[in-house]
């Protein structure tokens, strides 16, 4: 918003929280130019816009809570006893924010599966554009999009992308799940 107002007068800046971040906020900028170039209105753009961020989901699996612990994001006990019982955590982006799920589980391929039920469940069966955001772990990431290709009912070919540089460091190595929205 400061940098939109040192413009002012020169550039016609409209500020929008993705509430995301990686190939979601990516699939944003793709969807407003797309319509940018279809001739469509700034309030048109922004409603489609508002309308994807609510209907988004982002859901990533981590290879190992150590990072998240380091980071600060898993006190010292539970990163501990977590990392004691080899625990893959879910966790979902939520009102712009990486929050736990209540799944406990300790088998990366049962991780993967939960991460593509769950997606299920916030996406429906409608068509969708879909990928796959990794950390480090592309053999990891053609994995899961075999089973999200299976799954999910695609209004265009799978992406795979590595995951934006600010989450992988928090969350490690290893960190891998699906971004997509109806489309």
């Amino acid at each position: 918003m400061i940098a939109a107002s040192n413009v002012k007068g020169e550039y016609d800046v409209h500020v929008f929280d993705s509430l995301c971040g990686s190939l979601g906020m990516g699939y944003m900028c793709r969807e407003a130019r797309e319509l940018e170039r279809a001739g469509k209105s700034v309030a048109e753009i922004s409603a489609r816009l508002e309308q994807i961020r609510a209907s988004a989901s982002l859901i990533i699996t981590l290879a190992t809570l150590k990072y998240a612990q380091m980071s600060g994001r898993v006190g010292g006990l539970r990163g501990m006893l977590g990392m004691m019982l080899n625990l893959k955590p879910i966790i979902q982006l939520t009102d712009g924010f990486l929050l736990p799920t209540e799944d406990k589980v300790r088998v990366r391929s049962k991780a993967f599966e939960r991460i593509t039920e769950l997606s299920k469940e916030r996406l429906g069966n409608a068509p969708i554009r879909l990928g796959v955001v990794h950390a480090n772990c592309p053999d990891e990431a053609k994995t899961l999009a075999a089973l999200a290709r299976k799954e999910f009912n695609l209004a265009e070919p799978l992406v795979i992308q590595s995951l934006s540089i600010a989450i992988a460091i928090q969350l490690g190595p290893g960190t891998i799940g699906l971004v997509g929205y109806p489309v």
